[in-house]
């Protein structure tokens, strides 16, 4: 810790405050230090002083270590917090810590109260780090549940050793789940196969499974409610550092609106097929440019007129 902390000091015997000070330029801790004996100029300097720590002797004529506290919380400041006074018992001491203090020191063991400086401080950097941490794990998570919401693409990973499986939001919905329900058994999960589907879809599985590689398969699910989904799936295996296989997880994309879109297409395909060839009327598709696609007339003399007349 090289660089220069600032303390904030609330002690209204000056001698007591002189002694702190000397103890810490021994330790060489870096520090620029305020000291205050009342609450409006605590109240003054936590807001214009930013410090870094604050030490608090427990009982002042108007003013204590626990008003101090309550500060702090009241005004939204995490500042780390050292009780340095000349007495204290250890019940008073425990509730302090429970208040939110991070420390106390008796006046009479100054040698500790730099170590103990440097402790807190590095204890509340870390706790910072955490909770950066934290918030952007949570923003990440709720972009994925968006991403996975607008595309229909839902997630999941499956533990050997538990034998559950932990589904995202959006996979519980393409299931037709509440999202409260993220544990499934592999069990389960089979049991949603369409019986057409199961013996595929468990084979391309153990076929992942057994060389350790991916499966990517069309499937279809029936719901609880008896709705049928179409869905395409792609399944990785985990393996450990020994390249033991350990789970599975993967991705699944409701492709139903596209594969209802693909048979309407086929349907129409079809139907457009059936009446070529049950008229005796010629037709000719011809796309924007004018290039003929198909021709078709059940008089073949007549065909090649419909043809050159197109041209």
């Amino acid at each position: 810790m090289n660089e220069k902390l600032k303390i904030l000091h609330l002690e209204d015997v000056n001698s007591d405050a002189v002694l702190i000070n000397h103890h810490l330029k021994k330790s060489k801790l870096e520090c620029d230090i305020r000291v205050v004996d009342t609450k409006d100029k605590f109240f003054y300097e936590l807001n214009n002083f930013s410090p870094d720590i604050i030490l608090a002797d427990h009982s002042l004529p108007a003013f204590n270590s626990q008003e101090a506290l309550n500060i702090l919380y009241e005004t939204g400041h995490t500042v780390p917090f050292i009780i340095v006074t000349a007495s204290m018992t250890d019940e008073t001491a425990a509730d302090m810590i429970i208040r939110g203090a991070d420390d106390y020191i008796l006046k009479d063991r100054l040698s500790r109260l730099p170590a103990a400086i440097r402790d807190v401080i590095k204890k509340h950097r870390l706790q910072r780090e955490k909770t950066v941490i934290i918030d952007e794990l949570i923003k990440s998570e709720s972009r994925l549940k968006q991403t996975q919401a607008i595309a229909h693409i839902g997630s999941w990973e499956l533990d050997y050793a538990t034998g559950v499986a932990i589904w995202s939001d959006e996979q519980l919905k393409i299931y037709g789940l509440p999202s409260t329900n993220n544990r499934q058994s592999f069990e389960t999960w089979v049991s949603y196969i369409h019986p057409e589907d199961v013996e595929y879809v468990l084979q391309k599985t153990n076929e992942a499974k057994s060389s350790l590689g991916n499966a990517d398969y069309f499937h279809r699910i029936v719901r609880r409610d008896g709705t049928v989904r179409h869905l395409y799936s792609q399944i990785r295996v985990s393996v450990d550092n020994s390249g033991t296989p350990t789970g599975l997880h993967g991705v699944t994309r409701d492709v139903t609106e596209a594969k209802k879109r693909e048979n309407a297409l086929q349907e129409s395909q079809l139907n457009l097929q059936a009446i070529f060839e049950n008229t005796s009327d010629g037709f000719i598709l011809a796309d924007i440019n004018g290039i003929i696609k198909s021709a078709r007339c059940r008089n073949e003399a007549w065909l090649w007129v419909l043809v050159f007349q197109a041209r």
